[in-house]
């Protein structure tokens, strides 16, 4: 899952949303630095992937891919099914997607000090570019991977992943649509196992 969809499945907790955000830059132990609710959404981000990554709807997406991306084939389906959660929103938020977003930046705003580095240097482009809204279309869902393809020197090919997706559309959105029942069951019944995790942490 990527960015959005790691906030969307963190409760309307703002702690918790910006510690499922800023997980792929806090590395190893170095979680353990943060207060009790980042620390969960940094846990709970990290669980998240492990799931999705062995999921088999989630590696039947992968699979279509390979032939041509090879090993950024996760990162793209990552893409994917956050561009399928942001054009089907009104199916999994009562909130409309741009109210959301805009007080998930307001609250990174006001989190700022604790950010990594590497999450204060993405900031500006995030908000300018309003990335978390531009995953609806699949013209901006395109904008965002030739970005992240000139990234890797145009080695990952991400700027024509598009041209996939739209070959194979509804196959790509029925296994979104059949993943997201079992991550959204999955994030519920771990959540209780990392609160125990962390409050016998904060014993020891």
């Amino acid at each position: 899952m990527n960015f959005l969809a790691h906030v969307y499945l963190s409760d309307d907790i703002p702690k918790r949303q910006i510690g499922n955000f800023i997980a792929d830059a806090v590395k190893g132990q170095l979680y353990q630095a943060y207060e009790d609710e980042i620390r969960l959404g940094i846990l709970l981000h990290r669980k998240i992937d492990t799931f999705t990554d062995a999921h088999p709807f989630f590696r039947q997406s992968v699979r279509r891919l390979f032939d041509k991306f090879r090993h950024f084939s996760p990162v793209i389906v990552d893409m994917f099914f956050d561009h399928f959660l942001a054009k089907h929103w009104h199916k999994f938020h009562s909130v409309p997607l741009e109210q959301f977003v805009d007080s998930f930046y307001t609250s990174l705003k006001q989190h700022e000090s604790v950010l990594p580095e590497r999450t204060h240097r993405m900031l500006p482009f995030l908000f300018s570019e309003n990335w978390l809204c531009q995953y609806q279309d699949v013209l901006g869902l395109k904008t965002i991977l030739i970005q992240m393809d000139k990234r890797t020197q145009n080695k990952s090919m991400m700027r024509f992943a598009t041209e996939s997706l739209e070959t194979d559309y509804e196959s790509y959105q029925a296994d979104f649509f059949n993943f997201m029942p079992e991550i959204q069951q999955f994030v519920a019944n771990t959540l209780d196992e990392i609160k125990h995790n962390i409050k016998c942490n904060n014993v020891n």
